[in-house]
Order: C-alpha cells, then sequence, then structure tokens
C-alpha cells in the first residue's frame, strides 16, 4: 500500500474520535511537543483505548477555547512568526 500505517491509524482515530475533536496518537504528541512544548496545555489525555488493527493505544485530545481550553490569543502565532522570519 502507497500510504500504509499513517492512513490507518489516521482512519481510526477519525473513526474513534468525538465530534469536533483533533484526536491524535501518543507518538503524534510527542512530535508536537517536541516542536511547540509551550502547546502542552493544550493536550488532554483520553487515556488508553483499543483501536483495531493496532491494540491499546495512548491517546490524546486536542483542547480549544470553546471546550475550555487556552483562549485563541495564546496560541503560538505563526503568521507573525512567518511575516518576522521574511524580513
Amino acid at each position: 500500500c502507497l500510504f500504509g500505517d499513517a492512513v490507518n491509524t489516521a482512519s481510526r482515530m477519525e473513526s474513534n474520535s468525538q465530534p469536533g475533536c483533533i484526536h491524535f496518537t501518543e507518538r503524534a504528541r510527542d512530535a508536537l511537543l517536541r516542536q511547540a512544548p509551550e502547546m502542552e496545555s493544550w493536550i488532554t489525555s483520553r487515556g488508553p483505548i483499543h483501536i483495531k488493527g493496532k491494540g491499546v493505544m495512548n491517546t490524546f485530545f486536542l483542547r480549544t477555547a470553546q471546550d475550555g481550553g487556552n483562549e485563541l490569543d495564546e496560541a503560538p502565532d505563526a503568521t507573525a512568526a512567518a511575516a518576522a522570519a521574511a524580513a
């Protein structure tokens, strides 16, 4: 298969998620925190769940302002960072 495990895992995250939530694996959480450690307060553990074809995985949700997470203006401003880098 051209895409393999990554596409299968993404599909399982979507089918086991909750409406309006960004659901991701522990590996994705670790990658996010290496790049943006300030995002840790935006992440909520869903705990271990059984994922078809994968077994038990620790999964997480990304919180938003609507569900009690950080306010949007506290998020890193990628537009400002890109503009500063271009200057």
